[in-house]
């Protein structure tokens, strides 16, 4: 949505919520607190790639964010959400779990803290009932890679990590990470990259490649020939994949889902 991070890295007019009343958002930033929460993907963007024949090859991955209610975690008065992301057809082995929380800024900015959840196991799926096992005392802040938003035009917001090799880790031979991510009220684009201290890039898309693009469910849902895939509404309001995509596997070469938890 990481690396010790990510993201990244995937329009649900409703966002997931659980608990109270959504909390207050830094000014300028109600609609980004609106717009992140949802369930997304990168299948058109990969099948895009698999028609193309191009190089690099964006996986298939599936990113559910989830807003929360930020008093019960000590964050009062905070927008909070609860981050998981997978590969397709990997869904109970999500390689990245995490929350996220949204802090006033100066100059028009706001921060989005990232924190690391222990024994984050029991959550998978983001069913109400699992997110109530989640503590304050379970979270630990990621120092250095959080993410700085600022909101560039009526629906877009641009948000970068990493700046002077802030981002630190040990994955794949990199020692620090930078991401930019860019969110609009369907689309939750995430580029993620590691660098070595020699600035040779070590792993994520290339330099001059664009980053994961994960497009909210509910649209596609309007249009299954987006994506390739079929979907169906659950009757918990939640948007569930009936038909994942028609026969796709990883390309060679591609990592499997555990190089992705950085």
């Amino acid at each position: 949505m990481v690396h010790r991070v990510t993201r990244y890295f995937f329009p649900l007019v409703a966002a997931f919520s659980l608990g109270r009343a959504a909390a207050p958002e830094p000014a300028g930033f109600s609609d980004f607190a609106r717009w992140l929460p949802g369930s997304y993907d990168t299948f058109r963007q990969a099948g895009d790639d698999e028609a193309r024949g191009t190089p690099y090859r964006h996986v298939r991955a599936v990113l559910t964010i989830v807003a929360l209610d930020g008093e019960s975690l000590g964050f009062a008065g905070k927008p909070v959400f609860y981050l998981e992301q997978a590969l397709d057809g990997q869904l109970a082995q999500p390689y990245r779990q995490r929350v996220l929380v949204l802090d006033a800024g100066t100059s028009g900015a706001a921060t989005l803290w990232d924190y690391r959840i222990a024994n984050p196991a029991d959550l998978v799926s983001a069913t109400p009932e699992k997110l109530r096992a989640l503590t304050h005392e379970r979270l630990s802040r990621e120092a250095g890679c959080e993410l700085t938003w600022v909101r560039v035009d009526r629906e877009l917001y641009k948000g970068s990590a990493g700046a002077g090799g802030s981002c630190h880790t040990e994955v794949r031979g990199a020692t620090h990470v930078f991401s930019y991510s860019e969110l609009t009220p369907g689309t939750l684009t995430s580029l993620d990259q590691g660098f070595d201290d020699s600035a040779s890039h070590r792993w994520g898309p290339p330099p001059g490649v664009i980053g994961h693009i994960f497009r909210k469910r509910a649209e596609a849902a309007k249009d299954p020939q987006k994506t390739g895939v079929d979907y169906i509404v659950a009757e918990t309001g939640r948007l569930r994949v009936v038909a994942p995509g028609r026969g796709w596997q990883l390309p060679p070469g591609t990592a499997s889902g555990g190089d992705y938890r950085w």
